[in-house]
């Protein structure tokens, strides 16, 4: 722990005297902006004004999502996990946001907010998880809960529970955007013998449901969280449902659904958001695991609208929420699990980043050159989900400004960073290490992820794996885990070298018969520079 406090000693004391100090005694952020967006949302009330949600806060673009400004004051007891927003369409301003062990209201477009909970359980285990405003009747919101669905007919001013015959952990619901009464919640508790499906409909405002079985029920329980349930409101009776077990619509509101052909660029690319155009039958886009697709026909084909969107990556960047600016359907927002928000005025045709002012990226670990204390570092801790992401950002500049460094990186997440301590006072000539995860593309074996360790030798400009082990394992340098620290001989230090090192990492763990078993060493030495 030692040696972590000068580093962020430095880094606020080189904050301080560049500027971006807002008082004595006061931090203010100094980036890097962007960061994964979990749900946004807009008003045809109020449509230049767009909400999005970054790591438990709320960011408000007042002109179209041009910029944006940190919106949350009042907000707390937000826990990790995403907080979901939804915007009231008939009142401008009007925003609601579960997430953590409450529902939070604003009147004042996020401005402030204030806890809406009135008849939620709020136990120890309560969570909120998802929250829909129905669109023909706006008093009316549902809001998805570990313990349930609950509903509101007065704004969420009070709720009650319904849908008794439904299991617990819900993860999503939406609500018909033509009938206030037809909706569909998603559960991540399939239990074959009381709970025979993940997803169930109901009819009259959630009193009764109804499972509805499909074609993924087959895989088994379905652990993985869903990345798409919604309604398309220009063609009555359309949903659209994604997650990890392929891409579905049903054109009977929900009753029954059919899996999609492959997408344009393969087989694993998912349906992760998606917005249609009022009073244009077919008109949808959506966000991807691989960009934007448009479609004319209500998702029967698909164009591809990915130029200009990229993160830094030679993969488009992976599209969660997309928004349609109700009345201009040529202008869209298109929010990154990647770190960027995008937009296009043309359709998607073109896009250009628009994520200044949002910095709800989640920075795990920083460091400043110990020789050039201008040079600083932020690693950025993301999910599996996250996997595009640029995970390593570089400041010249004490924190002003930044750029992304992630050339050759394999590492998706960015737990430490850490300087040699014998770097010169050149930056491009300082010694770095980089440790933390590799998730790999999807369909790899194991052995094909890389370990958690990467370094750079021209002070982070390029990256090359240090993950060779010895003896080597079965399962590959990813067998590693993730890496979680690095330490120098402090004995080779005083003498102007540092040959020997040591990484502490989580190691691969199995459980035959529920029994853990470690098969890989959490701790491992190096004699010859990290080799």
């Amino acid at each position: 722990m030692s040696r972590r406090i000068p580093a962020f000693i430095a880094a606020a004391f080189l904050l301080a005297h560049a500027g971006a100090w807002a008082g004595v005694d006061r931090w203010t952020t100094s980036g890097p902006i962007g960061g994964r967006v979990d749900s946004a949302a807009l008003s045809p009330a109020a449509p230049t004004l767009v909400y999005a949600t970054s790591h438990r806060s709320v960011y408000r673009g007042a002109n179209g999502g041009e910029s944006w400004v940190e919106a949350s004051a009042g907000l707390y007891g937000i826990e990790l996990g995403e907080l979901r927003i939804a915007a009231d369409p008939s009142r401008a301003g009007r925003v609601l946001a579960a997430g953590g062990r409450s529902l939070f209201l604003s009147r004042d477009a996020g401005q402030n907010w204030q806890r809406s909970d009135s008849g939620l359980p709020l136990s120890a285990s309560f969570a909120t998880t998802d929250v829909a405003i129905a669109p023909s009747q706006p008093n009316r919101v549902y809001v998805a809960t570990r313990e349930g669905l609950y509903r509101s007919d007065n704004s969420g001013a009070n709720w009650t529970r319904v849908g008794s015959s439904l299991p617990d952990r819900l993860q999503r619901v939406a609500v018909a955007p033509d009938d206030h009464d037809r909706v569909l919640v998603w559960s991540d508790n399939r239990d074959v013998a009381s709970f025979p499906a993940s997803l169930y409909r109901s009819l009259d405002g959630g009193v009764n449901f109804q499972p509805i079985t499909a074609t993924w029920d087959a895989l088994g329980p379905i652990e993985e969280d869903i990345d798409l349930l919604a309604f398309n409101g220009n063609v009555a009776g359309t949903v659209f449902l994604a997650g990890e077990f392929g891409n579905f619509r049903s054109l009977d509101g929900g009753a029954s659904f059919t899996r999609l052909p492959n997408l344009p660029l393969g087989q694993n690319q998912r349906l992760q958001g998606m917005d249609w155009a009022a009073g244009v039958p077919g008109r949808v886009v959506f966000g991807t695991s691989r960009g934007v697709l448009g479609s004319s026909d209500n998702g029967s084909t698909f164009a591809t609208l990915n130029t200009g969107l990229d993160v830094g990556g030679p993969l488009p960047a992976s599209i969660g929420s997309i928004l349609m600016r109700p009345g201009q359907p040529q202008q869209l927002i298109a929010f990154s699990r990647s770190g960027d928000v995008f937009r296009s005025i043309d359709g998607g045709a073109q896009w250009l980043p628009s994520s200044a002012g949002l910095v709800g990226s989640r920075v795990g670990s920083v460091a400043v050159h110990p020789q050039a204390p201008a040079v600083v570092f932020a690693g950025i801790e993301n999910t599996v989900s996250d996997a595009l992401s640029p995970a390593l950002y570089q400041s010249l500049d004490v924190a002003a400004s930044w750029v992304r460094r992630n050339n050759a990186l394999a590492l998706d997440s960015v737990r430490r960073i850490v300087f040699d301590p014998r770097s010169p006072a050149q930056a491009t000539q300082a010694v770095v290490f980089a440790l933390g995860e590799d998730f790999a593309p999807q369909g790899l074996p194991e052995s094909g992820y890389q370990g958690g360790i990467s370094v750079s030798t021209d002070g982070g400009l390029s990256w090359a794996r240090a993950d060779t082990l010895d003896p080597p394992l079965s399962q590959g340098p990813a067998a590693l885990g993730e890496v979680h620290d690095i330490a120098f001989a402090q004995g080779d230090v005083l003498q102007g070298r540092t040959s020997h090192l040591f990484i502490a990492a989580d190691g691969r763990i199995v459980c035959p018969v529920d029994t853990p078993v470690l098969l890989v060493s959490r701790i491992w030495a190096s004699s010859d520079s990290a080799a």
